[in-house]
């Protein structure tokens, strides 16, 4: 599955000092919305607002489980859509996502899985985030109050305070190497990392 915004090109005020200034910034777009093409069934598609609504419903999920500002969550999704969602999720309640591809293979060893595993190894605290297909391998490789299955987040209310407490300097992403040739290495990505990025591939299209 692919996803993308489609609608007026994107703008940044000068002003912008976090992802989440960004995001609620851009919510008036009119005609905007969220295309997530799926290969074996019909496109998803939503208005700008209605996904912002469902990216609220998953806040208020994360913040019921007790996962709190610059918490650290490791995202495990197969769907794009999911993964979309929780991200941004994250990013509004100030919480920190670490990216990390879902392994292929749960029984054996491989590339994949030895991040993963590495990884769960080299932060202090985290929470693991997935959907109800994942459930069963990762509770089978950590304890089961790691991991949290947000796959009814549509049941919550998207009533939900966004987190104000954010400078553009704070951790917005982690990153890490393979791995490969030896500990998997974190990069810190903050959210003036990402909006000067995001500048950066506004002004070359």
């Amino acid at each position: 599955m692919d996803s993308y915004l489609c609608g007026r090109k994107l703008q940044i005020p000068d002003n912008c000092r976090s992802l989440s200034n960004l995001l609620i910034d851009e919510i008036d777009i009119k005609g905007s919305h969220f295309c997530f093409k799926n290969f074996d069934s019909n496109d998803v598609i939503y208005s700008y607002p209605e996904f912002i609504q469902l990216i609220y419903k998953m806040c208020s999920l994360l913040h019921s489980r007790g996962i709190k500002p610059r918490d650290y969550v490791i995202l495990q999704f197969e769907s794009r859509e999911m993964f979309v969602i929780t991200f941004w999720a994250c990013i509004l309640s100030g919480i920190i996502p670490v990216i990390i591809e879902v392994p292929n293979e749960w029984q054996q060893s491989n590339s994949k899985l030895d991040k993963l595993m590495a990884v769960t190894q080299l932060l202090p605290q985290y929470h693991i985030i997935c959907e109800e297909g994942l459930v069963v391998q990762l509770n089978a490789l950590f304890n089961n109050s790691l991991c949290i299955n947000v796959s009814n987040y549509s049941r919550f209310t998207s009533d939900f305070q966004v987190y104000t407490g954010i400078d553009k300097n704070d951790t917005a992403l982690l990153l890490f190497t393979s791995g490969s040739t030896g500990i998997p290495k974190a990069g810190q990505l903050s959210h003036l990392n990402l909006i000067s990025a995001t500048m950066g591939i506004i002004q070359k299209n």
